[in-house]
């Protein structure tokens, strides 16, 4: 599926921004030129988790597909609690990553 969309990305002659791929899938196989997205979904935190997004982000966008209840204050304190579980080890004056949350 990477390749179709490799060649089909090569070939195309509309701009393409970013492609969107799985937080699993680490060596995408994309045109040089083509930012990677990489993203995940949260329900609740775990340890693999919170690994794998901490090494992703240098690398640059991760978007998280927020599937807890945000309709609720645990829901929002969970996330929270991620989040700052991802950036606790991050210099405050290195440049901030770029964290999408989707929902």
């Amino acid at each position: 599926m990477i390749d179709a969309t490799r060649n089909s990305i090569s070939s195309s002659k509309a701009p393409v921004l970013a492609v969107s791929v799985p937080l699993s899938d680490s060596k995408p196989s994309v045109p040089a030129n083509v930012k990677v997205v990489v993203n995940t979904t949260f329900t609740q935190s775990t340890p693999a988790l919170v690994e794998a997004v901490k090494s992703a982000l240098p690398n640059g966008v991760v978007e998280i597909d927020v599937r807890s209840d945000l309709a609720t204050e645990a829901g929002w304190e969970a996330l929270e609690e991620f989040l700052a579980t991802v950036l606790v080890d991050r210099d405050p004056e290195a440049a901030k990553p770029t964290i999408v949350l989707c929902k």
